[in-house]
């Protein structure tokens, strides 16, 4: 992550945004969408819309859709730890 991150105010999302990523890349088939939907309001799905349409190949974008929608979710950090868990297989390494 870039340092600017912090100055602009935009850490949080973007840590969340990266972890959304990460636990996407969890599967045996390569990097997948967790299938998980929010609940967007009009403008903010819009914003997502414009950032994915300018910003991402066709490929890319249901992977950058979902990382968007869910690091604005107030429940992201634990929503983000058991899939991690469920998709890495994290719980059986401790």
């Amino acid at each position: 992550m870039a340092p600017i991150t912090g100055p602009l105010g935009i850490f949080r999302a973007t840590y969340l945004h990266e972890a959304v990523h990460a636990a996407q890349a969890c599967s045996p088939s390569g990097a997948t969408p967790l299938g998980i939907k929010t609940a967007l309001t009009p403008v903010i799905r819009r914003r997502v819309q414009s950032l994915l349409f300018s910003n991402y190949s066709h490929g890319q974008s249901a992977l950058e859709r979902e990382a968007f929608e869910i690091q604005g979710r107030s429940d992201a950090v634990p929503l983000l730890i058991r899939q991690l868990n469920q998709r890495c297989n994290l719980q059986g390494r401790r």
